[in-house]
């Protein structure tokens, strides 16, 4: 460590409180041999420099006292650094007491006792130039020191840490909270004076505090790193650790994304004709393999596209096609799968150091990204980096992002926030010993050969001379049964079990100990297709919430991970609040509908203007939606893309998160299965001015939910307007005007919907899913009828 010149106490401090031990090893003979001091200004300048070392350290952050509550470092090791530190503070109380004419007699050999056991044998040079580090003077955290390999070179780190001032965002988000509590605290005291309303907005009150309680916990601490690529090659040639072939890789996938997207067109109208027959194919020779194959019933195929036999630094990377073996009989556990299959053919081919996962409908935009990550996973190898997660970015967005695909949002405060604690979520790792590798890996000799090379350190990064003698092995491994009474998809990989598979893996990683970092970098690494129209949209955002659910009520859970794991508390705080997003869609829509119940029922639920409430919910709403409108603005983003967003977390909400609670509910309960919904890769985008980035329908009962919401709402404005009367008009003290605005809103947030029951065609919403919704309208109304009157208390 960096920051003293007793390097070896800190760095030893860090080391344990990192939870690793260490022993001292008194050998016969002595395993080495020093040279003492041996003069009287030696010895005391030696001494001297000691004493001064442990001075710093004790007066730093890096005191023992400070490492104990909130890392490993045991209090009996503590107290044993604290007097190796203190050292020094016996010169004081000596110099006082030899002051006195009291007789004195000192043990100075016990302090050098302890000198020539904590530091044998130690020679420094002269100068004292780590003080002037980059770890004490810039803004490198200690997680981005570089290693001891790393230092040789340069005293210059690959990566850098810097750790986000958001003080501002801190203060508004404990506003927020106080409001919110304020809120919660005035309902529980006047519970008993109100109905059933006031009861609900209770609870769903206290549901958004916990809720902002853990986006709270997220954002607290947001880092940010930064690379220093220009350094890595001047390191690479005494690590072995990787070969620079990535200049090619960008030139083969950097391409124009019009012309990356239309060929992207063209090849899966090709793919989509070979499907259904209609283009002759010539399987003879080495495409045999191809004959009589099916989606779902075909053989493990693996061919050898390109091979830089030659080893060029410059040239074509190996380019190998795969594709697992699937049959009717056995579960391919979707993308899961598809990533373990490929992890493992990788391995017994090429056994590379790194892999780079890349969706089919992503490709790489930044040319220096492959670099840029290495710098990353190298520079924080003692930290235990298992992988780099980028942004995603969309060449096809519309303007404005009307369907909200750019998840600001998650990226700047989930996504930073998450690395200031273990990471953000994705990726997978394993750490096993040989004996163990047939079990954990399968059958195959030879990935298990290669696995344990891998692991002791000692695999051949060049790979195999030839490709093809690794095709057979390649294929073994890549049977659909290959994976039978093995840990593939619970301890190794991928994790299986849900449709979220992403997630829990993250989570299965961080709660090994490991941990995660979030790269944005300038150009965007990578560049996709985002979901353009609403059933591509909704169908998406229905799958990513059935599968949090999934992992929260699983033997995943984060609290489950904290407890058996190395999972922090913030980090499960984190996930709790990625896993709830589906869920809160029940108490939304409760809240949602309250409104309406008040105004046709002549009830209330929220503070009247002259209630001293009245002024702490225009204060919360103010000050909640004025920090996520300076957030987006700050971020780069106009008003009418901030209000996007918003617009489609209320629709989504209504919509893919509501279906997913009923979807997992009924998979609970046994009733049906959840299955997996494939959105289209790629949507060509016919801009035709009024109708560009318009909310398309279908007849999916997703959109029965938010139809009948809207019937309602306007319901209720309309009321006061035609003159109706509620349905229980006597003796109540009716709505006010926070209960109309809230409706107002609702409607406005569900504009798209507004313009879908007067659109035509696909842009219009659909005949049959009116009339359920006004059955649904409906039957609320006579439920609002016969249950809408008295208080719940009395």
């Amino acid at each position: 460590m960096y920051g003293s010149i007793t390097e070896e106490a800190v760095t030893g401090m860090k080391i344990h409180s990192q939870g690793w031990n260490s022993l001292m090893d008194l050998l016969e003979p002595p395993a080495s041999f020093g040279s003492a001091s041996l003069d009287g200004p030696i010895v005391t300048v030696q001494r001297k420099r000691w004493a001064t070392g442990l001075l710093e350290a004790f007066s730093s952050r890096r005191n023992p006292v400070f490492l104990t509550p909130n890392r490993k470092l045991k209090l009996r090791q503590c107290l044993a650094y604290t007097w190796i530190l203190s050292w020094t503070f016996s010169s004081f109380p000596e110099l006082v007491y030899t002051s006195f004419l009291y007789t004195r007699i000192s043990y100075p050999a016990n302090h050098d006792g302890i000198g020539n056991i904590c530091f044998p044998a130690a020679t420094y040079p002269n100068s004292v130039k780590h003080k002037h580090s980059p770890l004490r003077h810039g803004n490198v955290g200690p997680m981005c020191s570089p290693t001891k390999s790393m230092a040789n070179n340069s005293d210059s780190p690959l990566c850098e840490i810097k750790y986000l001032n958001n003080n501002k965002h801190r203060s508004l988000s404990l506003i927020v909270l106080l409001l919110k509590l304020y809120i919660v605290a005035y309902r529980l005291v006047h519970l008993s004076d109100h109905g059933f309303p006031w009861f609900i907005a209770f609870l769903c009150d206290c549901w958004y505090t916990f809720i902002w309680l853990l986006w709270i916990n997220i954002g607290w601490t947001s880092v940010d790193y930064k690379t220093h690529p220009q350094l890595l090659l001047q390191r690479s040639s005494s690590d072995r650790s990787f070969r620079d072939d990535d200049g090619s890789d960008a030139r083969t996938t950097n391409n124009d994304s019009k012309y990356g997207a239309e060929e992207y067109e063209k090849l899966r109208e090709k793919i989509e004709d070979a499907v259904h027959g209609k283009v002759p194919i010539d399987l003879s020779g080495d495409y045999a393999v191809f004959a009589d194959t099916q989606k779902n019933n075909h053989p493990a195929i693996i061919k050898i596209i390109v091979e830089n036999k030659e080893r060029l630094s410059n040239g074509l990377p190996h380019l190998i096609y795969v594709c697992r073996e699937k049959r009717p009989n056995y579960q391919h556990h979707y993308k899961a799968g598809a990533v373990n299959v490929l992890t493992r053919v990788s391995g017994a081919m090429t056994n590379a150091p790194f892999t780079l996962n890349v969706d089919s409908d992503m490709f790489v935009n930044n040319p220096k990204i492959i670099k840029q990550a290495m710098c990353l996973l190298l520079g924080l190898r003692h930290e235990n980096c298992a992988y780099i997660q980028c942004r995603d970015i969309f060449y096809n967005d519309l303007k404005d992002d009307p369907f909200g695909n750019n998840f600001l949002i998650a990226f700047e405060i989930l996504g930073r926030g998450m690395s200031g604690i273990q990471g953000p979520m994705f990726g997978g790792s394993g750490k096993m010993s040989y004996e163990e590798m047939k079990r954990k890996f399968g059958n195959s000799m030879e990935l298990i050969k290669l696995a344990a090379q891998t692991l002791s350190g000692e695999s051949d990064i060049d790979g195999p001379l030839n490709l093809s003698s690794r095709i057979e092995t390649a294929c073994q491994v890549a049977n659909c049964d290959y994976e039978h009474e093995t840990e593939w998809g619970s301890k190794i990989g991928w994790v299986y079990g849900s449709i979220t598979e992403d997630i829990v893996t993250g989570m299965k990683i961080h709660s090994r100990g490991w941990r995660s970092v979030l790269y944005i970098s300038d150009p965007p690494s990578f560049i996709g297709s985002a979901p353009l129209g609403g059933p591509t949209v909704t169908i998406q955002r229905k799958r990513w919430a059935t599968g949090q659910l999934e992992v929260l009520f699983s033997k995943n859970n984060p609290l489950f991970l904290t407890l058996k794991g190395k999972l922090k508390l913030r980090q499960c705080l984190a996930y709790m609040w990625i896993l709830l997003w589906g869920a809160s869609s029940i108490p939304e829509l409760f809240y949602t509908f309250l409104p309406i119940y008040s105004i046709i029922t002549n009830s209330y639920f929220l503070p009247k203007v002259g209630e001293v409430a009245f002024i702490g919910v225009i204060a919360l709403v103010l000050t909640q939606n004025l920090q996520h409108i300076t957030f987006c603005m700050g971020c780069g983003q106009n008003f009418r893309e901030c209000w996007n967003g918003m617009r489609m977390n209320r629709i989504t909400n209504m919509t893919s998160s509501l279906l997913a609670c009923l979807s997992w509910i009924l998979k609970f309960f046994g009733i049906s299965e959840t299955f997996f919904e494939v959105t289209k890769k790629y949507q060509p985008i016919v801009n035709d001015g009024a109708d560009s980035g318009r909310f398309s329908f279908d007849d999916s009962a997703m959109y029965v939910p938010i139809t009948t919401l809207l019937f309602l709402h306007l319901t209720a404005l309309f009321m006061p307007l035609l003159g109706l009367r509620p349905l229980n008009d006597v003796g109540r003290c009716g709505p006010g005007l926070l209960e109309y605005i809230f409706s107002l809103f609702m409607v406005i947030s569900y504009w798209p919907y507004v313009r879908g029951l007067f659109g035509k065609g696909e842009h219009g919403i659909p005949f049959s899913t009116k009339c359920k919704s006004s059955i649904l309208v409906l039957i609320f109304l006579l439920v609002c009828k016969l249950f809408g009157g008295g208080s719940l208390f009395h």
